[in-house]
């Protein structure tokens, strides 16, 4: 992901990120998605985009505690059932209840997020630890844990791997994005075989490949940038979604209310997202359904307050569910929308005075 700012005078540093999606530079990636966490003292507030290059079709999922997830267990090859202990709000994936997203009753956020070259664990080198399929890690940890320090100790005898997507034709590399209502965050990658837990709480940004240690480092070329650089100052060179996402979030104002934080991060996400048509990839490889790389949709989270906005790239207008308004309670119905949304927009001349 090399790419080079081109330099005009009088735009400031916001004014140039905004800009470099666009015009500047290669092409992003067929799966380009971001997270971050709000840089904030008071609001505990996330959003992730998600960029891809065909549709989802994704639902807003509401999943109660005491749903039976059915997956397979190792090494006996045989299918065993698993209660959850907390509700969810889900966002499925082509049409099943395979999460990409979701907010629990707790405040604990995961977001599945692409990352090239992902190497899973073997389950025979870990014959003592349970194992979790991608496929249901999400489920798995919205409606199982409150906290990541509860999730951390759980995998310290758990690993999670990888595993065949018919949809897509592939075993999907991915890694996880968890944060909690505590403000704590983390990214699960598997490199080279092993699961990796980094705290992610300092930076509060993701990405896609490479490995999350890889952009730490080099976010110190970036240590000297401020706010009040001319573009003529500013050059960027490798991952610029990542550095973009990090220098806009390091330099927002504190919100002075919970309505500026949502907006806040909703801004942040609008910043780095990808219009249709924008970013041109080679014919898909995942049944040739697609060649332009876009974001497709957008979740805003309130930890604190359990509540989880959306919106997609068809209707910018903000959507929520508050998780405290919903049947969580164990045997509750599964209940599920559409993400897309219909009301794209609200009249206002009943305003008017």
């Amino acid at each position: 992901m090399n790419c080079l700012f081109s330099k005009r005078r009088d735009f400031f540093i916001y004014s140039l990120v905004a800009l470099t999606l666009s015009f500047w530079g290669a092409a992003l990636p067929a799966e380009a998605c971001t997270s971050v966490f709000l840089n904030s003292r008071n609001y505990v507030v996330s959003g992730r985009n998600m960029d891809f290059d065909i549709e989802m079709n994704s639902d807003i999922v509401v999943v109660p505690a005491g749903h039976v997830v059915t997956m397979m267990k190792y090494p006996e090859g045989i299918l065993i059932d698993k209660k959850t202990k907390y509700g969810f709000v889900g966002v499925n994936l082509l049409g099943r209840d395979v999460f990409s997203d979701g907010l629990n009753e707790k405040g604990l956020s995961v977001a599945m997020q692409w990352m090239e070259g992902a190497e899973y664990p073997e389950p025979a080198r870990y014959p003592n630890r349970e194992v979790i399929p991608l496929t249901y890690a999400s489920e798995w940890i919205l409606g199982n844990f409150s906290n990541i320090a509860e999730l951390r100790q759980a995998l310290q005898k758990t690993i999670i791997t990888g595993n065949y997507a018919g949809e897509l034709k592939m075993i999907p590399p991915q890694h996880l994005i968890i944060g909690d209502e505590t403000g704590e965050s983390i990214v699960i990658e598997f490199v080279d075989g092993q699961m990796k837990i980094h705290d992610i709480s300092a930076i509060k940004v993701v990405t896609n490949d490479p490995p999350y240690d890889w952009h730490i480092n080099n976010l110190k070329k970036y240590n000297n940038y401020t706010n009040a650089m001319s573009n003529d100052d500013v050059v960027i060179y490798e991952d610029r979604r990542f550095v973009q996402a990090y220098l806009i979030n390091k330099y927002v104002n504190e919100p002075q209310s919970l309505p500026s934080a949502i907006a806040t991060a909703t801004a942040i996400m609008n910043k780095v997202a990808v219009v249709r048509g924008e970013a041109k990839v080679e014919a898909s490889a995942y049944a040739g359904l697609g060649s332009y790389n876009y974001t497709l949709w957008t979740i805003i989270r309130d930890h604190k307050n359990k509540v989880i906005y959306f919106y997609d790239a068809d209707n910018s207008s903000l959507r929520s569910i508050d998780l405290k308004k919903l049947n969580l309670a164990d045997s509750a119905p599964v209940m599920r929308m559409k993400l897309a949304g219909r009301e794209f927009h609200s009249p206002a001349e009943s305003l008017l005075k």
